[in-house]
């Protein structure tokens, strides 16, 4: 780490007014939203995030920003999470996985084979775990699409959704030039993102900032 950094000026791309720099530092991972997101249009009736880490919550936050006016629902492991999906602009927060599957699919047992029927038409998956990107895929409805925001590696996965239900899959990863520069112009319509920061800390107390909760954000000479 170090106050100054070399970056070519092509690659530069100056914060709108009065966008304060607690907000500023999510225009990367924004980018990397934004172009998920787009893959979902036309846009469905419904989405389901799963997983509202700094990434499920941009996601909630951007949908609304760029218009999106379905049922949006998440799905939270803990109650700040909950609270800050729905001021992000969702309609409803499930505790879990599970209970969001129970609240639209039924299980459906055929010999040896068992799944679900019925679910959501598109589901976020944002947690970046394997467990989460099994869930979404019993979350999908019926021809319903998930896209892979999060970033499992080497899993075992039941393949069943893809034949049994049809459910399309999306990778999406990093962004282009272009997404970037959407993402930075889009901050100024994104209030609240500013609450995800944990903390800010000069560059000798970064012990502290491993540690907290939240984003952390460093500012040399304090």
């Amino acid at each position: 780490m170090g106050e100054w950094v070399l970056a070519r000026p092509e690659r530069l791309y100056p914060i709108p007014p009065g966008v304060p720099e607690e907000r500023a530092v999510f225009a990367e991972p924004l980018a990397v939203v934004l172009r998920g997101l787009n893959k979902l249009k036309p846009w469905p009736e419904e989405v389901l995030v799963l997983g509202m880490g700094t990434i499920g919550l941009l996601a909630v936050r951007l949908l609304r920003a760029l218009g999106y006016g379905g049922r949006l629902l998440a799905v939270a492991k803990y109650a700040h999470q909950a609270e800050r999906a729905k001021a992000f602009g969702a309609d409803g927060v499930y505790g879990s996985a599970k209970e969001a599957l129970l609240a639209r699919a039924r299980r459906y047992r055929y010999l040896l084979f068992e799944g679900h029927r019925g679910g959501y038409e598109a589901v976020v998956e944002a947690s970046g775990s394997g467990r989460g990107f099994r869930e979404a895929l019993a979350l999908a409805r019926e021809g319903g699409k998930v896209l892979l925001l999060g970033a499992p590696g080497l899993e075992v996965v039941d393949l069943s959704p893809f034949w049994f239900k049809e459910v399309a899959l999306w990778g999406s990863y990093t962004y282009t030039r272009e997404e970037f520069r959407e993402a930075v112009g889009l901050l100024p319509e994104l209030e609240g993102l500013e609450s995800l920061v944990g903390g800010v800390y000069p560059l000798e107390a970064w012990p502290e900032a491993l540690v907290a909760k939240g984003k952390a954000l460093f500012r040399p000479k304090g």
